[in-house]
Parts: structure tokens; C-alpha cells; sequence
């Protein structure tokens, strides 16, 4: 499962938010265009906002079972957004959504990530940690499963402006900001160059 997240570059709410009906098997990509919300504010009232359909993942907070959660918009415009997966993941997502069609009162508004509900930070956090105990590494947060994203493709020297787009950060600033130091050679590579041309 963390694989499969690792290779997006998802926020942890986007990934968890991620339906069966918003990939795309054709195209091999995935359509993030919304987020997962666990935190109930104080002022909302839950009961006259809660959803009662069978639709569990669209806006809206919702109650299934034990489970309370919320459907939100993507953190900002430029969050939403289309990534294309690789073909390791795609294949992968391809088993699970044929073991996924097996499950009782299967549909395409079913959780990539969890089935009829959206999976738990809890859980989230548990199997990482397990898989990471089972491994001999450090623990890590959910969120570094994104930073690791970012670090692989900044350094196999992809375009930042690309990356920002697929990491879905709404100025490439953003990103710069929070790589940079992942591009230490960069002022050398730039001043190389410069040199080549006035040679």
C-alpha cells in the first residue's frame, strides 16, 4: 500500500480521499480532487451536516459504522490535479482493484485505501510503523512518504516546475523553499554552463 503512495507524491488526506472512480485505467493516471478530513470543529453541527446516503466519499462528513469523517476540497485550486502513475504501481492497483470487486457491496465510491471508509491515521501510522520494525529502519511520518517522493525525482534532475505540478504546490516557490536543499549542485551546474558559453 505505501508503495503505491510513495510513488504519487499524494498528501496523506488525498491519498486516504482516493476512490476507485477517480483512476483512471486507461490512461494510467489518477485524478486528485479531494481530501480526507478527521478533525470535527467545535461549532459544526454534525447531526444536520452528516451524510445518510450510500455515497461514502462524496462532500461532506459522513458517518459509517463507528467512523466519522469528512470529504473535503483539495487544499488549494492547484492541488487538484491529475498524476500519472508508473507502470509498477499501475500494475499493482490493478490486483488490488480486482480483489477490492470481490468485497460485498463493492462500488466504485469505495476508498482506495480503506474500502467503504476511508482508512484511520491510526491504522495509517500502526503499519507503517510495523513494516518499519519488521524492516530494521527508522520510523517515519506519513508525510515524509511525500518528502521521499519529491527527493527522488529532485535528484534524478527533473524539471522543478513539473514537480511542484505533481506535487500539486500552488507556486513553485513552495517547492523551492522546501527542496532547495536538495539541489546543492545547482550553482555549480549554472556557473558551468556559463562558462561553456563564454569559452
Amino acid at each position: 500500500m505505501y508503495r503505491k503512495w510513495l510513488y504519487t507524491g499524494l498528501r496523506k488526506g488525498e491519498a486516504v480521499a482516493l476512490c476507485w472512480k477517480d483512476i483512471n485505467f486507461e490512461t494510467k493516471e489518477i485524478s486528485v480532487n479531494k481530501s480526507v478530513n478527521r478533525k470535527i470543529p467545535d461549532l459544526v453541527d454534525i447531526d444536520r451536516t452528516i451524510k445518510k446516503d450510500n455515497c461514502n466519499s462524496s462532500v461532506g462528513w459522513h458517518f459509517v459504522g463507528n467512523r466519522v469523517y469528512e470529504i473535503t476540497s483539495t487544499k488549494t485550486t492547484s492541488s487538484s490535479r491529475r498524476v500519472l502513475l508508473s507502470d509498477n504501481i499501475y500494475q499493482e492497483l490493478i490486483k488490488h482493484y480486482e480483489f477490492s470487486k470481490k468485497c460485498y457491496g463493492f462500488n466504485n465510491d469505495w476508498f482506495v485505501f480503506g474500502g467503504e471508509t476511508p482508512l484511520t491515521d491510526q491504522t495509517i501510522r500502526r503499519r507503517m510503523n510495523e513494516m518499519a520494525d519488521r524492516a530494521g529502519i527508522k520510523r517515519i511520518r506519513v508525510h515524509d512518504l511525500r518528502h521521499s517522493h519529491a527527493s527522488l525525482l529532485i535528484n534524478n534532475n527533473h524539471n522543478i516546475l513539473i514537480v511542484a505540478k505533481r506535487l500539486g504546490h500552488s507556486d513553485i516557490k513552495q517547492t523551492l523553499n522546501t527542496y532547495s536543499h536538495l539541489m546543492p549542485n545547482v550553482q555549480n551546474e549554472i556557473v558551468d554552463a556559463i562558462n561553456i558559453k563564454l569559452n
